[in-house]
């Protein structure tokens, strides 16, 4: 019977199959440390992706789809676009020891035994390393000693680079009132003001490739947009498009305007295939 703590890693996804066979979960079936559970949610995941996850055949290896969820514009959906997948993971976890990694980057096979270890000396409650990440020229390194003061005004801590104790720290989540920040540095910023020890590795851990431009995000919204104009005349295009220019006033949140999104986007595919 192993000793080692049990490490929850958390991974949400979007259509992007061959990213999780060829980088992704490959770099975590490649860890020294083997004490983990792969936790993935799909964020209104196609049916390739699923296929993909079960072709590995590890039983550390969980998959639930869940409804795709959208905001109120492209930048809200690249801060926050995966973050209702990711609590719904965390609720099912069962490591003493939280990671996170994005479909489409890798740790390196040292990841989880280094900051694993750092964790298990009891001295720190939030450990991160360095990142290599990926620019539209070069790649950098990314990741910084721990400042307070710094930490609330920019994020340096990759997200794929962090590990915490959630023995110590207790059950953090996303809290879903999306802002014009980083998911994850709100979280990290949370866990700091709630008074968690962060301890800090010189060692690269992780890849951050280039994240997906905000230009996707316009045209997802987009489609919708223009599947609306072809309805033109009929009275459900009149009803969904005086939904849509009511959303900001009658729903506030993000989330419940996201709701509201794919109640729109099932109707159409309905009425376009019907």
């Amino acid at each position: 019977m192993t000793l080692d703590p049990l490490i929850s890693i958390i991974m949400s996804t979007h259509n992007r199959p061959n990213l999780l066979k060829e980088r992704s979960i490959p770099s975590i079936l490649r860890q020294t440390y083997q004490n983990w559970e792969l936790l993935i949610r799909g964020d209104g995941a196609d049916e390739r992706t699923e296929s993909v996850i079960k072709s590995f055949n590890d039983p550390r290896i969980k998959y639930k789809n869940t409804p795709r969820r959208l905001y109120s514009n492209p930048r809200e959906q690249w801060c926050w676009g995966g973050a209702h997948a990711v609590n719904e993971a965390l609720e099912e976890a069962r490591g003493t020891y939280i990671a996170y990694l994005d479909d489409d980057d890798e740790f390196l096979p040292h990841h989880l035994a280094t900051l694993s270890k750092i964790l298990m000396s009891g001295e720190y409650d939030l450990v991160y390393g360095r990142a290599y990440f990926e620019t539209d020229k070069v790649w950098i390194v990314l990741g910084e000693p721990f400042n307070k003061t710094r930490l609330m005004r920019r994020n340096f801590i990759s997200h794929d680079a962090v590990m915490y104790n959630r023995a110590r720290l207790g059950h953090f989540r996303h809290e879903m009132k999306p802002l014009d920040e980083p998911a994850d540095w709100v979280m990290w910023r949370r866990m700091v003001t709630a008074g968690a020890r962060v301890g800090f590795t010189q060692e690269i851990v992780a890849l951050n490739y280039a994240r997906t431009p905000l230009r996707q995000y316009d045209a997802e919204f987009n489609v919708r947009l223009e599947q609306i104009r072809t309805m033109r005349g009929s009275c459900m295009y009149r009803l969904m498009l005086s939904m849509t220019r009511r959303i900001d006033t009658i729903f506030p949140e993000g989330n419940k305007r996201g709701r509201i999104w794919q109640k729109l986007a099932a109707r159409l595919a309905r009425k376009s295939s019907g």
